[in-house]
């Protein structure tokens, strides 16, 4: 019977996914879309108030083309970054052994009780 409840359990996966993937994508296109559309005003800002130059969101030199690409990217990538940060899945940025110096300021115990998994997230056992 231990059978019927593992298969059980892993369709109960696959559903839950079928559903979270197909949304966790949608909200990166949105956030990917808002940042293009950041982008768009702060390079017409940028161009108009800093650099006094004519105000249109299409570059016409190849200089201009290359700032808005060096943005679009850097904007992108923010928004990558507050997509993985909403989802939880800041460890994919994460650098190797960066432990953000929590493990500094807790004693054995509270160590000790992460580890083994009954102390709730909520404590920072994330």
């Amino acid at each position: 019977m231990s059978w019927v409840g593992r298969l059980f359990r892993f369709l109960a996966e696959l559903a839950a996914m079928a559903i979270a993937i197909p949304w966790l994508l949608f909200q990166l296109a949105v956030l990917l879309l808002l940042a293009s559309g950041a982008v768009i005003v702060t390079f017409m800002l940028i161009r108009g108030l800093i650099l006094g130059e004519a105000v249109v969101t299409d570059p016409t030199s190849v200089a201009g083309r290359l700032e808005f690409l060096v943005m679009q990217l850097a904007f992108w990538a923010l928004a990558v970054r507050f997509w993985a940060y909403l989802h939880r899945f800041d460890h994919l940025f994460a650098r190797r052994g960066n432990s953000h110096g929590s493990a500094c300021f807790s004693s054995k115990a509270e160590r000790t009780a992460c580890r083994t998994g009954w102390m709730p997230i909520a404590a920072g056992c994330a």
